[in-house]
């Protein structure tokens, strides 16, 4: 499950909200900002710092104007950055989604939120984000547990299942589920002093990860550990499935599947 914040203008996220957001939907991260008329988005994979630097920069830069962000966990599509939110409907529209969208068929390169984006979204009338019709025919087709955040250039925002999310305290920030704060808190889990089971999320065959924490107490992984363990299966699924690194880094398809997958080391 990813998590969208919706950022009311004059607040700054802590950077502690925002590495657990990120720790816990550790596939990707991303933010979209209207500003001088305009849609600037920024996408990074697993630099934190990197994304709080930005996110804070631009914050400060326009402290009257809304910002969306978005930690994800992959359902389908891979983990890579084509596949972050939030994406562009139009260069005028944005949006970033929570959730997993039934029907859209399966591809290995695209989520189901980029497919749905490119065959529904795309097809609407300009304004569909302010059309109430529109809107109830998206909340029935994509169903009752799947939340969306719409930003125009203008900064105007439509959050789709706001209800099925939660404002903090202050109304200052909307969080489209808490999980990444239960799973970061006095209860245990990474920032925890008790670890505890912290098993991630299981819709796609080659996305479960099981996040390797001890139940109840114990010794707990390290997030260096956690993420050389995720790498190894991520790596080993992508060589089964006939893609292999090149001399720059980059993974290509090559069809030649590898029946005992190499690890990172090899």
């Amino acid at each position: 499950m990813c998590v969208i914040v919706y950022n009311k203008p004059g607040v700054l996220l802590s950077k502690e909200t925002v590495e657990a957001c990120a720790k816990t939907n550790s596939d990707g991260m991303g933010m979209v900002i209207a500003a001088e008329g305009k849609l600037h988005i920024h996408k990074e994979m697993s630099n934190v710092d990197g994304f709080y630097e930005f996110y804070s920069m631009m914050r400060e830069r326009y402290p009257e104007s809304k910002i969306v962000l978005h930690f994800r966990i992959s359902t389908q599509g891979g983990v890579r950055v084509e596949n972050n939110h939030p994406f562009l409907v139009t260069e005028n529209v944005a949006f970033a989604h929570n959730g997993v969208i039934s029907g859209m068929g399966y591809d290995g390169f695209k989520s189901d939120t980029r497919i749905y984006n490119d065959k529904i979204l795309k097809s609407l009338p300009e304004n569909f984000y302010k059309n109430k019709t529109i809107l109830k025919m998206m909340a029935a087709f994509t169903g009752s547990y799947n939340k969306f955040v719409f930003m125009d250039k203008d900064g105007y925002v439509m959050i789709l299942g706001e209800n099925k999310g939660d404002w903090d305290d202050k109304k200052e920030n909307w969080y489209s589920n808490m999980h990444w704060k239960y799973r970061t808190s006095e209860y245990g889990g990474r920032y925890g002093k008790t670890a505890y089971a912290d098993y991630g999320y299981g819709w796609g065959d080659d996305d479960y990860r099981g996040m390797g924490f001890v139940q109840g107490g114990g010794y707990a992984k390290t997030q260096k550990e956690t993420q050389k363990e995720q790498d190894e299966e991520r790596h080993k699924k992508f060589l089964k499935d006939g893609w292999e690194l090149n001399d720059k880094g980059l993974w290509v398809f090559t069809g030649k599947k590898h029946k005992s997958p190499h690890s990172l080391n090899d």
